[in-house]
């Protein structure tokens, strides 16, 4: 979807919302960069007038004294600094955390068409690299660039009023910056790599929740993967604030260090100014503006960049945030029938390409109708359609007679033919569409023929699977979507061609479960194989998206025609039509 173009003020003037919840945060900011800001501006002309009154009309007693009170003046400002970063990073990260579980939760809620057209890894980029760049802005550029600008014009006007004969000893002075940076580099380099690693932990949640989206939204589970998401989202948050904490403590001691070492080189021009060698004002002053100014400047000048870096990435999770989403209706669930009255449809990414013609059927309550056709004839689409996944371009889909709603969905079991499983333990993707305890888990996998080989895993039912169940076979995963379903006990199950893929053995142990939990239910299969067919009541047979022939098995068979020929195809070398298929 292409937005029109924003200012950098209105996509900043849309983070008020989310810095709304820190409000008191925001105040402790404001006045630490107040007293950070102004103090240290002062602190140059303090330490002029000081030293030009103290050091001229003392002596070494008068300028230990002097030294103690800019140091601890020093560490003052530290302790403010350490107040501004400390809240400011704590405020980006929970601003940040806030802005994901909201990206999140709209991602879970879009319709199914929403992924046809999106890439899941740009999606997770969103959730990911660009909230992290938006972090960077929220936490550290803003209050960079405005404190540092502050600095550079008065530490300009400042300098304007002292001695360029001092330069020099400035230039010596501002290399010392970089020396404490040594000490804490270690530390902060490893928090760094376990935030980010809790980063990569919740978008690797997100990207399976993602992947599996149809599965997610079929079990009515997205209330539960935003719970998850947010989980993970907190840990990543504990984390910053580890880094947080060192980053603050480095900045301080930086701070600290520098003008302390400041401190010691007015100490020692202040015995050169004792000598009668240097004039006392004009050194402290210009040394102290500027280390000032050079740093602010450079500070200010990378903070732009990463500021109009970060709006780009700003305004992409607020076009995400933005998109519409509908709450379903809270309405009785259905209890079996199903109804397609002259629908036809489109995939909204191929509107040209129309996936169904004006199919009409009724299935009731507690009848299994098969779906046959060759491949891209609509089998699939049907399904879809009954999920709620699209809503139908002309005509109704209706259950029990009303139209289909997402809340249905808590109804409806489905068996995709590619299995979806998460990374979880085996006992964790039984029990995904239902809360249930380790005995009815276990229920579930006698029924669907999978309990011998989960006991056989090296922790059972409670091996981790890894990242969508890849160390089983195909059977072993379609028996534990079987299980999922049982568990679930829905009133209506769609089953789709879950025996194609599968070997003898695997095909035989999946339709015994298949017999186990369909009786009692509303079922569309899906029918590959000539066996669904023969067990069906009925028969749909669709043909380019057309429905062409309805009834049982042996009334199609013996009628010839298409029927008979997708059948004949479906069967090896080997095998023959018979007319009595039950046999």
């Amino acid at each position: 979807m292409v937005t029109p173009h924003r200012s950098s003020w209105q996509v900043l003037r849309r983070l008020w919302p989310f810095l709304r919840a820190y409000r008191r945060w925001m105040v402790v900011v404001i006045i630490a960069a107040i007293v950070g800001s102004a103090g240290l501006l002062l602190m140059g002309r303090l330490l002029a007038w000081l030293i030009d009154i103290t050091i001229t009309s003392g002596g070494d007693r008068e300028l230990l004294t002097l030294a103690g009170i800019l140091l601890g003046a020093s560490w003052v400002l530290a302790a403010a600094s350490y107040l501004r970063v400390t809240f400011i990073s704590r405020l980006g990260e929970h601003v940040v955390a806030d802005i994901r579980v909201r990206a999140f939760a709209s991602l879970l809620h879009r319709e199914v068409a929403f992924f046809d057209d999106a890439h899941s890894v740009s999606l997770i980029s969103r959730l990911t690299a660009d909230t992290a760049v938006v972090q960077t802005i929220v936490g550290t550029s803003i209050s960079l660039l405005v404190r540092n600008a502050l600095l550079v014009m008065g530490g300009l006007v400042m300098l304007l009023l002292t001695s360029p004969f001092l330069t020099g000893l400035a230039v010596v002075v501002i290399p010392a910056v970089a020396i404490p940076l040594l000490a804490f580099a270690g530390r902060v380099r490893r928090l760094s790599r376990e935030s980010q690693d809790r980063i990569a932990d919740f978008a690797a949640r997100a990207g399976e929740a993602l992947g599996a989206i149809r599965l997610v939204k079929a079990f009515a589970r997205e209330d539960f993967e935003q719970k998850e998401f947010t989980d993970a989202v907190s840990r990543a948050v504990a984390a910053a604030q580890r880094r947080i904490a060192a980053r603050a403590a480095l900045t301080s001691g930086v701070i600290g260090l520098v003008f302390s070492a400041v401190v010691f080189l007015l100490w020692s021009g202040g015995q050169q100014v004792l000598a009668g060698d240097l004039s006392t004002g004009s050194l402290v002053a210009f040394i102290f503006y500027a280390a000032i100014t050079g740093g602010a400047a450079a500070v200010v000048s990378e903070t732009i960049g990463e500021i109009q870096r970060g709006l780009g990435a700003l305004e992409r999770l607020f076009d995400l945030i933005d998109q519409p989403m509908r709450p379903a209706p809270a309405q009785a669930l259905p209890t079996g029938a199903i109804e397609f009255e002259g629908v036809s449809f489109a995939y909204p990414h191929r509107p040209a390409a129309g996936a169904l013609h004006e199919v009409s059927f009724a299935a009731a309550a507690g009848e299994t109708v098969a779906i046959v056709g060759a491949s891209g004839a609509g089998k699939s689409t049907i399904l879809q359609l009954v999920l709620g996944f699209y809503p139908p371009d002309v005509g109704r889909v209706l259950h029990d007679g009303r139209l289909v709603c997402p809340s249905d969905r808590q109804a409806i079991g489905w068996a995709p033919q590619d299995v979806m499983l998460f990374s979880g333990t085996v006992a964790d993707n039984i029990r995904f569409g239902r809360a249930a305890s380790d005995e009815k888990v276990t229920q579930a996998a006698r029924a669907a023929y999978a309990d011998d080989f989960i006991r056989r895993l090296p922790q059972g039912y409670e091996t981790e699977l890894g990242e969508r169940g890849a160390q089983l076979s195909g059977g072993q995963r379609q028996r534990l979507s079987l299980a999922r379903a049982i568990l679930f006990d829905p009133p209506i199950l769609l089953l789709d061609e879950v025996t194609s893929a599968l070997d003898g053995q695997s095909r035989e142990m999946v339709e015994r479960a298949l017999d186990a939990l369909m009786p009692g239910r509303t079922v569309l299969v899906v029918a590959h194989r000539l066996r669904a067919a023969m067990r069906a009541d009925r028969v749909l047979l669709l043909d380019q998206g057309r429905l062409v022939a309805e009834g049982p098995h042996e009334v199609l068979l013996a009628a010839g025609g298409l029927y008979r020929q997708v059948v004949k195809a479906q069967l090896a070398p080997s095998e023959e039509i018979v007319e009595n298929t039950k046999k």
